[in-house]
């Protein structure tokens, strides 16, 4: 069985405090063949300092002339990948020791794509500090309407064939702050077959204060932006997770009336039990 190449991407703008957790559980693989990109968007820490120590010949070292968007630092990043699977690891998250090893083997034998995977929620400040994203097998094979109505995917789990860009110029959409992960894996989605691994091979860490919880209006526009691409029926199921966003932010502000009217607008039930979850839980 040929062992796939895994160009592993890692974008870091200030990550020292976790850097090494991150690049350890790369180089503490149980499958070796790989190589890091590890792309610096001009950090103000020691970031550069911490990954040169690591003294790898399989990790490979860029910086930008300038401080970018982060969708654009990750096209320039990829750019520079060799392998035969791209992946991404950011420097606040990290892998269990076998991860690479699974992805390979279910690349093999699945006749697939890309794949995404199951994983833990890490929160640092939590006396459940790790909790399991899903409990349940999510879809395989072509499962662009599935994310449409219900994105499952999270970067750190995100593996595919590097053929898959071929006719992609432009990898990430730089116009995007918040969805340009959806936004590829969406397109991809379309043409290209997903598995699904279900042991969890990841960590990612949550960050109460991330971009995404602090720009929720950003996080719509650019949604509905997206939504106007679609067919009506995508287009309806995009709007539906608008709506859900929205009445996430109406419990985080309080604004409880304004939540019950909003969430009486929502279609999908799944989401409706999950937000009165967070409104109790509150």
């Amino acid at each position: 069985m040929q062992d796939y190449k895994f160009s592993i991407v890692v974008n870091c703008l200030n990550g020292s405090r976790y850097l090494d957790k991150s690049i350890n559980s790369i180089i503490k693989q149980k499958y070796y063949n790989w190589e890091i990109i590890f792309w610096d968007n001009c950090s103000e820490d020691d970031s550069l300092q911490i990954i040169k120590k690591f003294k790898n010949d399989k990790i490979k070292i860029f910086k930008s002339e300038k401080k970018e968007k982060l969708y654009h630092a990750r096209n320039r990043a990829i750019s520079k990948a060799n392998g035969d699977i791209i992946c991404f690891l950011d420097v606040d998250d990290w892998w269990s020791p076998n991860k690479l090893k699974i992805y390979n083997e279910a690349f093999h034998k699945f006749n697939c794509d890309y794949i995404y995977g199951n994983f833990f929620n890490y929160y640092e400040k939590s006396l459940l500090k790790y909790r399991i994203y899903k409990f349940l097998p999510l879809p395989v094979g072509f499962i662009y309407n599935q994310l449409a109505e219900n994105y499952l995917v999270s970067l750190p789990t995100l593996a595919f064939k590097s053929n898959c860009i071929v006719d992609e110029r432009i990898i990430f959409n730089s116009n995007y702050n918040i969805i340009g992960d959806f936004d590829f894996v969406m397109r991809i989605s379309k043409k290209y077959k997903a598995h699904y691994i279900y042991i969890p091979t990841a960590y990612y860490r949550q960050h109460p204060n991330s971009y995404s919880n602090l720009n929720v209006d950003e996080h719509i526009k650019e949604l509905s932006e997206w939504s106007k691409k679609t067919d009506r029926v995508l287009r309806s199921k995009v709007n539906d997770k608008i709506k859900y966003l929205r009445c996430l932010e109406f419990i985080n502000k309080r604004l409880f009336l304004h939540f019950f009217k909003e969430i009486l607008k929502i279609k999908n039930l799944k989401n409706k039990i999950k937000l009165i979850l967070i409104f109790i839980l509150k």
